[in-house]
């Protein structure tokens, strides 16, 4: 199977322990999954750290032996990751804490939902096509 391209539709699932010495791990599948799909390194740095940060959101929530949840999303040039656990908690996450800066900086949608016992941050990025480029200025020589 290797050397097979991913495409729309299809679907990767990580299940881990709710603790955050497997944090790395989420990072690491999210990153390579976003490498292999040609995302620029800034998008594939910021998916990196976006995915840390709703680990922290999440984390702190989860029931003690639960897990995490991590799946990605593969679209058409895009991607969208969930990160969940089992929790208890009455009601979601608030959305105005540094962490939540940082979710809303990084990715290009977030999310929280408290559901069946499930408390899930979805983060979407869209992956950019424009390499970046630096213009010369005009009478510059380039060596």
């Amino acid at each position: 199977m290797s050397g097979e391209a991913m495409g729309p539709g299809d679907v990767v699932r990580l299940t881990l322990p709710a603790s955050t010495a497997f944090v790395g791990v989420a990072r690491s599948l999210a990153a390579g999954l976003a490498t292999r799909l040609d995302f620029d390194l800034d998008h594939v740095e910021d998916l990196r750290l976006a995915v840390s940060e709703a680990c922290s959101v999440v984390l702190p929530e989860a029931l003690p032996g639960s897990d995490l949840g991590v799946t990605l999303l593969v679209g058409d040039g895009d991607l969208t990751v969930h990160i969940t656990t089992t929790s208890t908690a009455a009601q979601a996450p608030p959305t105005d804490s540094f962490a939540w800066t940082v979710l809303n900086a990084l990715a290009d949608d977030v999310a929280v939902e408290l559901a069946g016992g499930r408390l899930t941050v979805r983060l979407h990025f869209v992956a950019t096509s424009d390499p970046q480029t630096f213009d010369t200025p005009a009478g510059a020589e380039l060596s």
